[in-house]
């Protein structure tokens, strides 16, 4: 159940995400593991404190503290970040 939870936490910052993954991608390849594993978190956390504060609330309520939802969101990026320099690594 709680994986579903952080899955949740993680699609609703996947916009962010993809932007900073193309942006990356287009202007230098090589930094995209420090932009989507480091800044994007950043990114993220801001957007989350910022504008959607009051969405913390459904995950304290199932034990999931912020925390938990950022690293869920850094390992997910780094693990996504290095799969898509794998695969530009391979091609080129």
């Amino acid at each position: 159940m709680q994986l579903k939870l952080f899955w949740e936490f993680y699609k609703s910052a996947l916009v962010i995400n993809l932007v900073l993954a193309v942006i990356s991608l287009v202007f230098n390849p090589s930094t995209l593991f420090v932009n989507l594993g480091l800044f994007a978190v950043l990114i993220i956390y801001l957007y989350k404190e910022h504008y959607r504060e009051n969405e913390y609330y459904f995950y304290y309520n199932h034990h999931i503290s912020k925390w938990q939802l950022f690293a869920f969101c850094f390992a997910l990026n780094l693990f996504f970040s290095t799969l898509i320099l794998l695969v530009l690594w391979k091609t080129s």
